[in-house]
C-alpha cells in the first residue's frame, strides 16, 4: 500500500480526501477494475435468484478491457435458464475473463445442463476462489469452450466443483461432472476441490461419456498443448449405472491431448501433461485417465474402499512417453468387508483391477517409453475378501511394425498380497505376424511383501495374456524381492506365439523368493 504522507492534525478533510484519492487512483492504475456482481443486482443470500444480476455483471466485464468480475462473500442462487439446453449462465467472451471470489458459492437452484457455459473464443480465462455447487440439480458445473482453439490459457485456482448429478436425460446425450475445459492451449488447475459427481442408473445414452470430475479435452480436432493439475482434491466420482460398458468412463480426472498417428514416426504435435501432488479418494472408475503424447504423474495419493466398476485401473495411462513415480496407493475393504478390486465385491480373477495400466488403442507409429518408479501400494484388503490383481500392466495393442516399446519399473513397493507384479501384452495379438517391433522390459529392485499363495490362483512376477514371439521380446528381472508367501514364478502366459502355433499354459517358474540378475531373452 502506498503511504499517505504530508498530513497533520491541522489539515482539513478536503486535504485528506484528496490525498487518499491520489493513492486510490495510483492503485487503480496498477490493477484492473473490479466489477462486483452486487452492483448489478446480485444479492448472495442463498434464496434470491441471482441469475440476472450475475448475467448483467458478466455483460459489463465483457465490455471492459481490463476488468475483474468480483463475487463478495455469499451464496449466489441460480434458478433462471439460458437460451439453450437449460444453461443457466451462457456467454461468448470478446475479451479476457478474470473472476475472483471471496468465499463465494454459486448454487444451482433448478434442473440444468450447465450452471455456467463460457465460450472464450480464444481469450484467456482466470477464475479464483469460487465454489460451483451443482446442488444435485446440474448435469455439470462449468464448461469453458475455446471456439478458436489452441490460443488461450485457462487458469483455475482455489475453486470447488461440487454435487453435479444426472437424474434424467436432458436430451443432450452428455455425461455429467464438475469442470469441462475444451480446446484451449494451456490449462493450469491448482489447489481446487472436485467432490460428489454422479448419475442415476439408466440416465444418459448407453455407451456415451459417463461421469467425470474434471475433463480437459479436445474441441473438434484441437487439443490442449500443455496441462498442469496440482494440489487438488478429488472425491466420490461415481455412477449408478449397473451395466459395465456405461461405467467405463467414470473418471476423477480425464485429460485428452494429441496422440501421434503419423505413419513415418517422425513428426508429432506437442501434447504434454503434469499431474502432481493431488489426492484421489473413492473414484468408482479410473482416478486418472490420460491420453496424450507425453506425461508425468507423480506424488499423488490414491485411496479406495468402495466397489469399483468392471476392470478399472487407478491410473489409465494412454500416452507415448511418460513417467509415473512416487505415488501412494491405499486400499481397504468396503464397509461390508468386500473387496474394492471387483465390481461384484467378490474375489476377481486376473484381468481385473490394476493400480497402473498403460493402454494404446490408437495405431501409434512412434517408439514408446514408460518409466514407473518409487511408487508404494499399501493393500490392507485380506485375501479372504479378494486379492489385488496387478500392480502395473502394459498393452502392445495396435502398435504397428518397427516401433519398439521400452518399459522400466524400478524401486516400487507393494505391501500386502498381490497376484502379479506385472501384466504385459508383449505383441500386437491382433496381427502378430505383421508386428515386427521389439519389446524391452526391465524390472529392477522392486519389492512385494507377498505374491499371493491363495489356493487355485495363478500368481507370479509377470503375466502375459496374449500371443507373442519369444524371439522379439527382452525381459530383464534384477534384484526383485518377494518377501513372503510361496516361491513365485517369473513368467506365465496363457499362450506364446512361436511363429507356427501357440503354446498354451506356458509357465517358466525357475525362481526363488529373490530373483538375482535373472534374465529371460
Amino acid at each position: 500500500m502506498l503511504p499517505i504522507t504530508g498530513l497533520t492534525g491541522t489539515d482539513t478533510f478536503e486535504t485528506w480526501f484528496n490525498a487518499t484519492n491520489t493513492v486510490i487512483s495510483s492503485l487503480n492504475n496498477q490493477n484492473p477494475r473490479l466489477v462486483s456482481v452486487r452492483d448489478y443486482g446480485a444479492v448472495g443470500n442463498g434464496t434470491t435468484d441471482d441469475t440476472s444480476g450475475i448475467s448483467a455483471a458478466l455483460n459489463a466485464v465483457n465490455g471492459i478491457t481490463t476488468s475483474v468480475l468480483y463475487f463478495p462473500r455469499g451464496d449466489y442462487l441460480l434458478t433462471g435458464t439460458g437460451p439453450r439446453f437449460n444453461r443457466q449462465i451462457e456467454r461468448t467472451m470478446n475479451r479476457p475473463l478474470h473472476i475472483i471470489g471471496e468465499d463465494a458459492r454459486i448454487v444451482c437452484g433448478t434442473t440444468a445442463e450447465y450452471m455456467w457455459y463460457i465460450s472464450n473464443a480464444g481469450y484467456d480465462v482466470k477464475i479464483q476462489g469460487i465454489k460451483f455447487d451443482g446442488n444435485s440439480k446440474a448435469l455439470a458445473c462449468l464448461r469453458i469452450e475455446d471456439s478458436q482453439g489452441m490460443t488461450a490459457t485457462i487458469e483455475i485456482d482455489r475453486c470447488a466443483f461440487l454435487n453435479s448429478y444426472q437424474g434424467g436425460d436432458l436430451g443432450v446425450g452428455l455425461g455429467g461432472g464438475g469442470l469441462f475445459i475444451s480446446g484451449s492451449k494451456y490449462v493450469n488447475l491448482t489447489n481446487s476441490q472436485v467432490i460428489n459427481h454422479t448419475r442415476a442408473n439408466g440416465t444418459g445414452v448407453a455407451g456415451s461419456a459417463g461421469t467425470v470430475g474434471v475433463a480437459i479435452q479436445r474441441s473438434g480436432n484441437v487439443y490442449p498443448k500443455t496441462v498442469n493439475v496440482s494440489g487438488c482434491y478429488f472425491e466420490n466420482v461415481s455412477s449408478g449405472w449397473t451395466q459395465s460398458n456405461n461405467n467405463q468412463d467414470c473418471d476423477c480426472l480425464s485429460v485428452f491431448g494429441y496422440v501421434q498417428n503419423d505413419i513415418n514416426g517422425i513428426t508429432f504435435n506437442e501434447s504434454a501433461a503434469t499431474i502432481t501432488n493431488n489426492h484421489f479418494r473413492n473414484c468408482k472408475g479410473r482416478s486418472i485417465k490420460i491420453q496424450n503424447d507425453r506425461s508425468i504423474i507423480s506424488n499423488n495419493t490414491f485411496y479406495r474402499n468402495i466397489l469399483p466398476i468392471a476392470q478399472p485401473a487407478e491410473v489409465n495411462a494412454q500416452f507415448v512417453v511418460g513417467q509415473i513415480y512416487d505415488n501412494n496407493f491405499y486400499y481397504e475393504p468396503t464397509s461390508t468387508g468386500l473387496t474394492p478390486f471387483a465390481q461384484s465385491g467378490l474375489s476377481a480373477d486376473l484381468g481385473g483391477f490394476a493400480c497402473i495400466s498403460f493402454y494404446n488403442g490408437a495405431k501409434i507409429q512412434r517408439t514408446r517409453s514408460y518409466t514407473v518408479s518409487g511408487n508404494q501400494v499399501i493393500n490392507s484388503v485380506p485375501k479372504s475378501a479378494g486379492t489385488l490383481q496387478v500392480f502395473i500392466g502394459a498393452s502392445r495393442g495396435y502398435t504397428g511394425a518397427g516401433n519398439p516399446l521400452f518399459f522400466t519399473a524400478t524401486n516400487n513397493k507393494i505391501i500386502g498380497p498381490i497376484m502379479f507384479f506385472g501384466n504385459v501384452t508383449t505383441h500386437d495379438h491382433r496381427s502378430p505376424a505383421l508386428d515386427t517391433a521389439l519389446t524391452f522390459y526391465q524390472f529392477t529392485g522392486n519389492m512385494v511383501e507377498q505374491l499371493t499363495d491363495t489356493p487355485g490362483k495363478t500368481f507370479g512376477w509377470l503375466w502375459s495374456a496374449d500371443y507373442f514371439s519369444a524371439t522379439m521380446n527382452n525381459f530383464s528381472l534384477i534384484d526383485n524381492v518377494n518377501t513372503g508367501g510361496t516361491t513365485a514364478g517369473i513368467l506365465y502366459s496363457s499362450s506364446i506365439f512361436t511363429g507356427t502355433s501357440p503354446i498354451s499354459a506356458y509357465s517358466l517358474a525357475a525362481s526363488a523368493n529373490k530373483i538375482n540378475n535373472y534374465r529371460i531373452d
